[in-house]
């Protein structure tokens, strides 16, 4: 069981990093590339840091338990990155992050459902689904000069 906490831990915090690929869209305040990476990674950096001091689940319980507390953060996140404006010519690669973190939400909700059921199985499979779509969203992180942000 110990493993899968982990696991599940890690995904959270990652699920949260992709996040930092992700910016607002509209308006005439937009951030220059490097004001959006310095925020999105001040954001970002905050939100690991809440996530570290989630510590690790030791039963099905605590999964489900940690598991809303990693989507309350990661959600918080969410919310102040998209509040940002990013370059417009940015959009479209951020767009893709977008749907990356709501896919990854989505599979933490359901990660945190198996747990509350106490499926092991289920969780299985879900860390299984989750871990290419953290690969592709830290390696946008990765591309678009972001440090905090995708940083597992």
């Amino acid at each position: 069981m110990r493993s899968r906490a982990v696991t599940l831990a890690a995904i959270a915090a990652a699920a949260v990093a992709v996040a930092g690929c992700s910016g607002g869209g509209g308006g005439d305040d937009r951030l220059s590339k490097d004001e959006f990476i310095a925020q999105a990674d001040a954001i970002c950096k905050e939100a690991n840091e809440k996530l570290d001091a989630l510590g690790e689940p030791a039963s099905f319980e605590e999964v489900a338990s940690l598991a809303g507390d990693a989507i309350a953060i990661q959600e918080d996140a969410i919310a102040q990155l998209r509040a940002l404006e990013p370059p417009a010519e940015d959009e479209a690669t951020l767009n893709e992050a977008y749907a990356l973190l709501d896919r990854q939400v989505e599979v933490g909700r359901q990660i945190q459902e198996a747990a509350a059921a106490g499926d092991a199985a289920k969780i299985e499979e879900l860390v299984a689904e989750i871990e290419p779509i953290d690969e592709e969203a830290d390696q946008i992180a990765a591309d678009y000069g972001l440090e905090e942000c995708g940083n597992d």
